[in-house]
């Protein structure tokens, strides 16, 4: 009769110690910070262009007309290139043109973060080229040295 009842206590004692032990590891857990999300994919492109639009008070959007970019990926890595254009681009925080106006060649990075949304594409450089660089329109070369 006394191993039944310490046998009792010790189910007992044992099965109160798995029970705290549980509800600290639950508790634990519940506090630990959310895993933080993914790092954003950054695509850069150097790219050329002409400035048709400068922006507007309180705005960082500008216009330029591009070079084609024959290197470009889609959101998914498939390079599919891009046509030489005109196009709305946003300037990241910093990246000033005060001293640029429109009709001026640049140079300028081209920074694509497909996975964020507040701000998919945006310029992280831009630089006035020297007066009489020449610029191309024309689609790029395939790898046979025709045009598609």
């Amino acid at each position: 009769m006394f191993a039944t009842a310490a046998i009792r206590r010790v189910a007992t004692v044992f099965a109160v110690t798995s029970a705290i032990v549980a509800l600290a590891a639950i508790a634990t857990a519940s506090c630990r910070r959310p895993p933080e999300a993914p790092a954003v994919t950054v695509e850069s492109y150097a790219m050329r262009g002409e400035i048709v639009r400068l922006p507007a008070a309180g705005s960082r959007e500008m216009a330029i007309r591009h070079e084609a970019i024959p290197e470009f990926r889609d959101e998914a890595g498939k390079v599919v290139g891009m046509e030489a254009m005109t196009m709305p681009f946003t300037l990241a925080q910093g990246v000033g043109v005060d001293a640029l106006a429109p009709g001026d060649k640049i140079a300028f990075t081209l920074e694509m973060r497909w996975r964020d949304p507040r701000e998919i594409a945006r310029i992280s450089r831009i630089e006035r080229l020297p007066a009489g660089t020449l610029l191309s329109w024309e689609k790029p070369l395939d790898g046979s040295g025709t045009s598609e």
